[in-house]
């Protein structure tokens, strides 16, 4: 986007009046992630190939908004909440995980050590 292109962005969609952009190429010197391994292993040992520099840039804007104004994010999911299909899937999660912890506790109950019938108590636990 130019300049140009993001104060009209911020005017004509957010309604705010901005007094001055400066738009800034910024470069990255990472390694790109998504090449395979195995593709940069095949590089690596064909001494004829180049290691490949993609452009990493990105552009980056830095707004002046007229004074006094405060940009504020817009709450997008407001009027949005979650379905009904989603609250009865949580509301079964929570009977069903209830239910699991009475049947684990009932098993550890169920599976405690019994005192062995005629053994001295040394040998209980």
């Amino acid at each position: 986007m130019t300049k140009r292109d993001v104060q009209q962005y911020l005017e004509k969609i957010y309604n705010v009046p901005v007094v001055d952009v400066r738009v800034k190429m910024v470069h990255h010197d990472l390694e790109p992630v998504d090449v395979p391994p195995l593709r940069k292993a095949q590089r690596s040992l064909d001494s004829t190939q180049f290691p490949p520099k993609p452009e990493r840039y990105e552009k980056v804007a830095y707004v002046r908004l007229a004074p006094g104004e405060v940009f504020v994010f817009p709450d997008l999911f407001k009027d949005k909440r979650p379905s009904e299909a989603t609250d009865t899937l949580m509301d079964g999660v929570a009977d069903k995980s209830e239910e699991v912890v009475s049947d684990v506790s009932k098993k550890v109950e169920n599976n405690k050590l019994q005192p062995l019938k005629g053994c001295s108590k040394w040998f209980a636990p």
